[in-house]
């Protein structure tokens, strides 16, 4: 057991979501340190000692996030002023440990190890031009047969959808691509659509496959990664959190 003012030792799996987040909150935890013990903290917090430890050595498999924001507040307003992680970026770590907490090791799709190191890009909100229509929308095209690795066959008619201004027709399409179809052709048509400046359309893609249960967000997450698109996980990930 660790001594009085020392911490307990965090015992949680190198390079995973949660291990990131734990070194994170290490830093709340170090800047209030000098001035509070982790019961104080908990208090400060009202949370129960043991809950506020949990979070602390990555006990939680699914992180609090209230108990963050509020761990996040006081450090803010009672730490000793050193730098401090953005509470966006915790609260989009805690998301990512929870997904991590349903699959294994390593990721269904493209089998590498959950490593959040390159994830970091603004993330944009879901446009409204399109998601405006939504209501009107025609059944859409079914998936497409051809090359998989970057162009869709759909796509002509999608431009000419939006160019004619039937948002409606559109919207239809995006939400079925979003909601329904399989990840890789998720990741085909949306790749496809930013390689044609239809950079909207691949918003209100994302905007639906958010709504997905986690399972499929995570098999989401592992294609985009295996086709190395980084900020598309990322947006994908913050985009179910903020549901």
């Amino acid at each position: 057991m660790p001594r009085r003012g020392e911490r307990a030792p965090i015992k949680v799996p190198p390079g995973t979501p949660l291990a990131k987040l734990c070194q994170e909150l290490g830093k709340l935890d170090s800047s209030l340190s000098s001035k509070f013990t982790q019961r104080e903290m908990a208090e400060l917090c009202r949370v129960e000692k043991t809950s506020f430890s949990n979070l602390l050595r990555g006990s939680q498999k699914r992180p609090d996030e209230a108990l963050i924001k509020s761990f996040h507040q006081l450090a803010i307003s009672r730490g000793d002023g050193r730098k401090l992680p953005q509470l966006a970026d915790l609260l989009e770590l805690a998301t990512w440990a929870a997904l991590h907490a349903t699959s294994p090791d390593k990721c269904t799709q493209c089998l590498r190890p959950w490593n959040l190191g390159d994830l970091s890009t603004e993330v944009r909100p879901a446009p409204r031009a399109v998601l405006a229509g939504q209501e009107q929308a025609v059944l859409p095209v079914p998936p497409p047969e051809g090359d998989r690795q970057g162009s869709w066959d759909g796509l002509p008619e999608l431009r000419a959808r939006l160019d004619a201004r039937q948002d409606g027709d559109a919207a239809g399409v995006l939400r079925d691509i979003g909601r329904y179809w399989k990840p890789r052709e998720v990741v085909t048509v949306i790749v496809a659509c930013r390689r044609e400046g239809l950079e909207d359309a691949a918003q209100v893609m994302l905007h639906y496959a958010a709504q997905r249960e986690d399972r499929e967000i995570i098999d989401l997450v592992g294609a985009f990664l295996k086709a190395e698109e980084t900020v598309a996980a990322r947006t994908l990930v913050s985009l179910n959190r903020e549901r």
